[in-house]
């Protein structure tokens, strides 16, 4: 294995070091190290070039320890790499991948806060990794720890103490957490049998490849002298301490970092026993990318949690008000770094509202398909127990908004392509993959996409974007587990239905007034049945298909045809979902009245959102509720008539692959095809497109179902790997 050192300061540039960087290359080369990494303190740091120097002339003296290290390095065939190590009140952090143009090209680094330092990093290729976090010094008056901003943090540290390593372990094994080791060396004299540092299988060519291991989550072997754990006597924390969890920085109490070590198994008493049994064991767990809860997942679970993780963490909720904005840009920035073979070998096509890539096929006579899943997500509410944009793994499962809609199913989609794309693998037919940030809202991302493709002439045989999800008893009864995979959904309207009046006092009220003959009006529409029910083919089929499953129920279930009176009057009853898909429903969602509490209004309003059935309609849907609203003197305004979609047939190619898929890849998971109750880009792709198929390959339960634009948001890590797989074997036989 290849090894190397990832912390190091020289006289030149730290004013703490000892010793010159030209006689770095030749002590470590003796000593069997592969390259090292020059790590000088920054701006903020003990720096050693004079502050005052105009910014260019600093960088200049700032790089000096660096080059003179690299000028030693090449002339005996050593690398040496560049690297910096920046202080915010005493924590610090180790940046790889940018250079002397990084520094030069921000003058105003001076005043950067640590969420600024790592999107800068970020945005230019770099990575970051939290150096000796627990360190307990004097010029450290409080701990911050930063897994929001950071690919890992340093593990161990050979210049801290045996307890500030540990401490540093435990956290990263609680956070499933990348860790890297070095020795923080200053002083040639102090190099020996104290060393410490990371071993890759393959050589590091440069910094940019060793950010881009660090950013995709490669996790290094890492390497450091038995005896530093020496003596120890339990495992202690300096507090005060902070941790920023989805933006914001949180107290740390002792509580819950007595917690962590007790859940790496290294509490106090167990510790001063064998500590260096427990370090290897907690070692050896952050090197696999596994956290202890969870030793039976996959091999590449903590590398792929790692990288949805990342994800999370960029804040992409869209609104009605925002175009493009720069958070979608940075977001669009760490996909190409979480997966730069698959962009590198596909074009891509930017547009205000999303990106596109096409991977070329071997055969570009043949009709080409397409892949989505959007990068946008719904804003959140309070009383998440993880933070929303957290990344967090604990209890098995992955949180964060977009875990499950549908920043998951972007990453699975990625990945497999990414992973293809590395081993040569080459589509037989054009393939292309689509994501917009306007799913959430009004989808003018999908659209403009869509309307992209028509311009171009570009007409897919299939399309997949997310949609249902694998569930064990999808409806009440059937005691089985089914992918369940969209053919079509429901059209998305909204509607202002208006009362007035001549208005007047509150005091003197005439009989219904604006509100009232709303009120009565919504009440009406819950309880009437102005919208037509009906089994549509589709459901027909999944009906067939669960009745194996379903007991004596199964009966009726099998013949839905013969049924359909009885099912028609059953079915609504069991829950408000499966009611959705018989019919045309209407939620009212917003409303207003008059601006005083003492007024009655001359006008009141409330806004009702359709999802208008495939056998009632558009129009038809239009129709019936208007009639009711006359009823009560209320006038009805389209305001977004919404997109009305085909139904893709369960017969059809597109259908028949997915069926392939599940049963390669789940083999104990049956198929069924539905209709979505709610919207997705997919619906603007019927004119490109001559089938669609809405489904994502996660397990869920009910829980997770709520979750998806609730609180808690989350999806199981023993999930992850699976969904891979099925995207591979998807664009393999596509």
């Amino acid at each position: 294995m290849y090894r190397y050192e990832t912390h190091l300061h020289t006289v030149e540039s730290s004013k703490c070091g000892v010793t010159p960087g030209r006689e770095y290359p030749a002590i470590f080369k003796e000593r069997g190290y592969d390259g090292i990494f020059i790590t000088d303190h920054f701006f903020h740091g003990n720096t050693r070039p004079d502050r005052d120097l105009p910014w260019p002339e600093y960088v200049d003296a700032y790089m000096k320890g660096y080059e003179e290290a690299k000028k030693a390095g090449d002339e005996i065939g050593f690398k040496v790499f560049f690297g910096i190590e920046e202080n915010f009140e005493g924590d610090e952090y180790l940046i790889y991948g940018v250079g002397r143009d990084f520094l030069l090209a921000h003058p105003e680094i001076p005043h950067w806060t640590r969420e600024e330092m790592t999107r800068w990093v970020h945005e230019a290729g770099g990575a970051v990794i939290q150096a000796h976090p627990f360190r307990d010094r004097f010029y450290i008056s409080k701990i911050h720890l930063f897994p929001d901003g950071v690919e890992g943090i340093e593990g161990i540290n050979t210049a801290n103490t045996a307890n500030d390593n540990l401490a540093a372990l435990c956290y990263a094994d609680a956070h499933g957490m990348l860790i890297t080791a070095g020795s923080d060396t200053h002083d040639k004299a102090k190099i020996g049998d104290m060393n410490g540092g990371i071993l890759y299988d393959t050589p590091i060519i440069s910094e940019e490849d060793f950010a881009n291991r660090l950013l995709l989550q490669e996790r290094p072997k890492i390497f450091y002298p038995d005896a530093l754990f020496e003596g120890m006597e339990g495992v202690r924390v300096k507090l005060p301490a902070e941790i920023s969890r989805g933006g914001s920085w949180v107290k740390l109490s002792h509580e819950e970092i007595r917690k962590w070590i007790l859940d790496a198994g290294a509490a106090a008493d167990k510790a001063k026993s064998q500590p260096e049994g427990i370090v290897r064991e907690i070692v050896n767990r952050l090197e696999s990318g596994i956290k202890k809860q969870v030793p039976a997942l996959d091999p590449r679970t903590g590398k792929y949690a790692a990288s949805l993780a990342a994800m999370i963490r960029k804040e992409t909720v869209s609104s009605y008000e925002e175009g493009q904005t720069a958070k979608f840009k940075e977001f669009r920035v760490l996909l190409k770094r979480l997966f730069h073979h698959i962009f590198t070998v596909c074009e891509m096509t930017e547009f205000d509202n999303g990106f596109v890539l096409r991977w070329p096929g071997q055969d570009a006579a043949k009709a080409p398909v397409l892949f989505m899943n959007h990068h946008d997500v719904v804003e959140v509410a309070d009383g998440w127990s993880h933070g929303p944009f957290s990344g967090d793994t604990a209890d098995e499962k992955l949180w964060g908004r977009g875990t499950l809609d549908d920043k998951g199913g972007l990453w699975a989609m990625l990945q497999a392509a990414d992973e293809m794309a590395a081993e040569g693998f080459v589509p037989e037919r054009d393939i292309w993959f689509s994501s917009s940030c306007t799913e959430e809202t009004d989808g003018r991302g999908a659209k403009e996409i869509a309307a992209w493709f028509q311009e171009q002439n570009i007409h897919f045989e299939m399309g997949f974007d997310e949609g249902g999800m694998i569930l064990h008893e999808p409806i009440s009864g059937v005691h089985a587990t089914f992918a369940m995979v969209g053919v079509g959904e429901k059209g998305c309207a909204d509607l202002k239905f208006t009362a007035r009046s001549k208005g007047g006092h509150a005091s003197t009220p005439g009989k219904n007034t604006p509100l009232v003959r709303l009120g009565r009006f919504m009440a009406a529409v819950e309880d009437s049945h102005i919208f037509r029910t009906e089994l549509s083919p589709a459901i027909c089929e999944m009906f067939r298909r669960f009745a194996p499953y379903m007991g004596k129920a199964g009966i009726v279930m099998k013949q839905p045809e013969k049924f359909a009176l009885l099912l028609k009057m059953i079915v609504p009853s069991l829950s408000a979902t499966a009611a959705a898909l018989l019919r045309t429903t209407v939620a009212f969602t917003m409303a207003q009245g008059s601006e005083g509490t003492n007024v009655l209004p001359q006008s009141a309003w409330v806004n009702g959102n359709m999802r208008y059935s495939h056998h009632q309609g558009q129009e038809g849907s239009f129709k019936a509720i208007e009639k009711l609203a006359k009823k009560y003197d209320i006038e009805m305004e389209i305001v977004d008539p919404g997109t009305p979609s085909r139904i893709t047939d369960y017969n059809g190619t597109a259908f028949k692959l997915i069926e392939r898929a599940v049963q390669a890849i789940f083999p104990d998971v049956k198929v069924s095809p539905y209709l979505m109750t709610g919207a997705s880009d997919a619906r603007f792709f019927d004119e490109v497109c001559d089938q669609f198929i809405r489904f994502l390959p996660f397990r869920i339960d009910e829980l997770q179902m709520n979750s998806i634009h609730g609180i808690d948001e989350n999806v199981d890590l023993d999930t992850l790997a699976p969904a891979v797989d099925w995207y591979r074997y998807m664009i393999k036989e596509v």
